[in-house]
């Protein structure tokens, strides 16, 4: 438990870390993971088209908001990581196009989108560890229902299930929204 306390206290305690705007910010050590950072970053940027980008970075920012004041409640202090906020980036077509690609059905989105975050969560985690050195973005470990090190929590399947509805209600819409605004930016051109 101890140890598991730690954990957690290293990512929501941590104070000395800079922040930008919501988000805490957290020094990446070491040149060959600054490159990986890096490189992920562009391969997003040349192979996703405008409308994805949109659609990526919009998601993420309103996730952002959503955990920030999430973790306010669940843990007394509000916060967020702008290594989230990459990954998120990164992950998102992932996480919303590639899952409803191969989920038309309504209850069967939802039903299983928790495992869908699930899968978000541990592949985010361990990219993020290897990046930063530990995951500063979440822990988990302090709960009796973590699994993977404090990756997941099975408690949060609730939240889960509501993000899922309210995407599965929301997100065409979104999608429709920054195929018009890429539209009218490349006429601009």
């Amino acid at each position: 438990l101890e140890q598991s306390l730690h954990s957690v206290q290293c990512v929501y305690g941590d104070q000395q870390n800079r922040k930008f705007l919501h988000f805490t910010c957290h020094p990446v050590f070491g040149r060959t993971r600054r490159a990986l950072l890096l490189l992920c970053l562009c391969l997003w940027l040349l192979i996703y088209p405008l409308d994805a980008k949109l659609r990526c970075l919009l998601l993420s920012m309103a996730y952002s908001f959503v955990e920030y004041n999430f973790t306010f409640f669940e843990r007394g202090k509000a916060y967020t990581s702008l290594a989230q906020f990459l990954a998120n980036v990164v992950y998102m077509p992932v996480l919303v196009d590639l899952y409803g690609h191969f989920l038309q059905n309504p209850i069967l989105y939802v039903l299983l989108f928790p495992a869908n975050i699930w899968l978000l969560e541990i592949l985010q985690g361990r990219a993020i560890h290897w990046i930063y050195g530990r995951n500063v973005a979440w822990c988990y470990a302090d709960y009796a229902d973590e699994l993977f090190g404090g990756l997941i929590r099975l408690g949060h399947a609730i939240w889960w299930w509501a993000l899922g509805a309210a995407l599965w209600l929301f997100y065409p819409g979104i999608y429709m929204a920054s195929l018009r605004v890429a539209q009218l930016a490349t006429l601009t051109r």
